[in-house]
């Protein structure tokens, strides 16, 4: 997951780029701005259906909220630049919650105890959060 459109076009394109030899790992970018529908029938097509998902929060959030991705089979959540992107939606993790704790909050269905890897545009926020 990472704060920005562009930055989810990048990581999706960085990985298609990585994968070229590896045709049955797909990735989609789904992020906020553009057509749900679009999103709806990714998902819903078996050849498509992606094993990586980059998202920015508002569109993974709802995605959840409207059960089209499960995330019960997460194996590695992935947070770039996850000081911003916290910052940005207003949901910065107080010394009384952690990161984890706010995850598990923020996607309710997320698995009780994924791989979270958060990095930090900030090496200094990296001991706030």
């Amino acid at each position: 997951m990472c704060h920005t459109r562009e930055l989810a076009y990048q990581i999706k394109n960085e990985f298609a780029r990585f994968t070229k030899y590896m045709p049955e790992v797909k990735t989609a970018a789904f992020i906020g701005g553009t057509k749900l529908q679009e999103d709806y029938d990714i998902i819903a097509n078996k050849d498509t259906f992606p094993n990586v998902v980059v998202a920015t929060p508002g569109r993974m959030n709802f995605l959840t909220r409207e059960k089209k991705i499960r995330l019960n089979n997460i194996k590695v959540f992935v947070l770039d630049e996850c000081d911003k992107m916290l910052d940005q939606i207003g949901m910065t993790p107080t010394p009384y919650c952690s990161l984890t704790s706010w995850l598990s909050r923020y996607y309710r269905h997320a698995p009780r105890r994924p791989r979270y890897l958060p990095s930090y545009a900030n090496p200094k926020a990296s001991h706030d959060v």
